[in-house]
């Protein structure tokens, strides 16, 4: 199959990249900069340079595949909230139009388990009725709520769109990688009430099995969670994983009313102070990884066969092999 493939210079869309290619798909990956061709072009894939706001030039490359998947996301927490709908939101708009003009048959939108997230509460085996969120103090969720819905309202006979809604997506290259593992060296990260709670995680193994499961799929305007076998204990589960690249385990924690309060007071401070940067803690990350939360992937089980198939085990072994 002839797929596009948004985000393919990211740790989500660039697995999911080498999973299409080993399959035999053939892959086209949109990217920003030239600097990322090389890199693409190794991989398997060809690669598309240009901007989604540029039809003329968007249609033509589209109108060859049969599939769009699109992997493209802004998630820098503590950003203005318009970074988050100029990116997330009207991006998505731009492709789902030149989608349809283009005659794509398939649409994979990769959104986020946390778009039905609400005021900070536990939160245990969602399902894909449960209501998005609407809340400006979670801007990255509502931005994939809103983006949702478009691509599902851009449904037409001729394209089929399905959304997926992982949970924490970790593997080599993650957020803990990135993001978590540097913040707990340089003391910014700690645990909310211990980490002592259920939480839901996605490998990205089984992430990407999902997404080879929805392309081959035949139904259109669904959504769907995807989680791995079981969710875990987040302290134990995230300390295995920030051992797992060589982090050190934080000792700090903070209740979750504190945090939420904490939270709270920098994103005053840097909007209406002249701070640099991003706040280093913000509501948006107490919410997400601050509270129990778990999902259900019935649903995918009963309508694409999905099942598991990579354990929490076997994704520490193929870390360690990689040399993590």
């Amino acid at each position: 199959m002839k797929i596009f493939l948004t985000g393919a210079t990211g740790f989500i869309g660039g697995h999911v990249l080498r999973r299409l290619v080993q399959d035999g798909h053939i892959v086209t990956c949109a990217i920003r900069s030239l600097g990322d061709a090389l890199a693409i072009e190794a991989l398997g894939a060809k690669v598309w340079l240009g901007d989604f706001h540029d039809l003329d030039r968007l249609r033509p490359e589209l109108s060859s595949c049969q599939a769009v998947i699109h992997c493209a996301a802004y998630l820098k927490l503590g950003s203005p909230n318009i970074f988050f709908d100029c990116h997330n939101v009207e991006l998505t708009r731009q492709l789902i139009i030149a989608c349809q003009l283009a005659g794509v048959s398939q649409f994979i939108y990769l959104s986020a388990a946390s778009v039905v997230m609400q005021e900070p509460q536990a939160m245990y085996d969602c399902q894909e009725d449960l209501p998005v969120t609407n809340l400006a103090m979670l801007p990255y969720s509502r931005s994939k709520a809103l983006a949702e819905q478009i691509v599902l309202n851009g449904t037409t006979l001729n394209m089929k769109t399905i959304v997926l809604r992982p949970a924490f997506v970790w593997g080599l290259g993650d957020a803990v990688d990135t993001q978590i593992g540097p913040a707990v060296t340089s003391k910014r990260f700690g645990w909310f009430d211990e980490g002592d709670y259920l939480y839901a995680t996605c490998y990205i193994s089984n992430l990407c099995l999902g997404i080879l499961l929805a392309l081959d799929s035949h139904v259109t305007r669904e959504v769907f969670f995807i989680a791995d076998a079981k969710p875990v204990h987040f302290r134990t589960w995230m300390t295995q994983r920030l051992q797992a690249s060589g982090f050190n385990i934080p000792s700090m924690s903070f209740s979750q009313r504190n945090a939420w309060s904490l939270a709270k007071f920098t994103e005053n401070g840097w909007r209406y102070l002249p701070l640099p940067g991003n706040p280093p803690l913000v509501r948006e990350m107490v919410r997400m990884m601050g509270y129990p939360f778990t999902v259900s992937c019935q649903k995918m089980r009963s309508v694409c066969g999905y099942e598991a198939i990579f354990s929490q085990e076997k994704g520490f072994e193929e870390l360690q092999k990689r040399g993590i």
